[in-house]
C-alpha cells in the first residue's frame, strides 16, 4: 500500500470510564501483555497504549472533572474517541491543513507518547475528530 504524504494510520483513541478495568479487557481481547501507560497531569488525564500490530489502541481516562475527555464520557459514556495519523513532516503537513481551510481544535502541543500533536475540527473532517502527531525522537 502506498504511503500518503508520509502520513499512516497510527491509533485509535478510545475514552474509557475506568482505565484499569478496560486495560485488563483489551489485554485479554487481543492477548497483549505489554502496555504502556503516560499520565498527561497538566490535560487531566491517564493513557495506556496498547499494541495491536501495525496500529495502536489508546485507551484514555480523566483523573479528574473539568477535563474536555471527561464531558465525553459524561455526553457520550466513552466510547471511539479519535484516530490518529503519524507525520514524518508535520510542519508541511500542518501548511497542506491550513492551505485546505481546516481548522484546528487543539495544538500544537505535546502529547501522550509524542512530541507535538494538533487535533483537527470534526466539522472540517466529516464529524470525525482526526489528530496529526510527531513522534518523540
Amino acid at each position: 500500500m502506498k504511503k500518503n504524504k508520509g502520513l499512516t494510520l497510527h491509533h485509535f483513541g478510545v475514552v474509557v470510564q475506568n482505565l484499569q478495568e478496560a486495560t485488563e479487557l483489551f489485554k485479554r481481547l487481543f492477548d497483549i501483555e505489554k502496555v504502556s501507560y503516560e499520565i498527561l497531569e497538566e490535560r487531566g488525564l491517564e493513557i495506556a497504549l496498547l499494541n495491536l500490530g501495525d496500529v495502536l489502541l489508546e485507551l484514555i481516562s480523566p483523573i479528574r472533572g473539568g477535563t474536555s475527555v471527561e464531558r465525553f464520557l459524561k455526553e457520550r459514556g466513552g466510547g471511539l474517541h479519535h484516530v490518529s495519523f503519524l507525520t514524518e513532516d508535520f510542519d508541511g503537513t500542518m501548511k497542506r491543513i491550513a492551505e485546505l481551510g481546516i481548522r484546528i481544535v487543539d495544538g500544537p502541543r505535546k502529547g501522550a507518547f509524542s512530541d507535538r500533536v494538533v487535533f483537527l475540527h470534526p466539522k472540517d473532517t466529516n464529524k470525525v475528530l482526526v489528530e496529526i502527531m510527531e513522534m518523540k525522537e
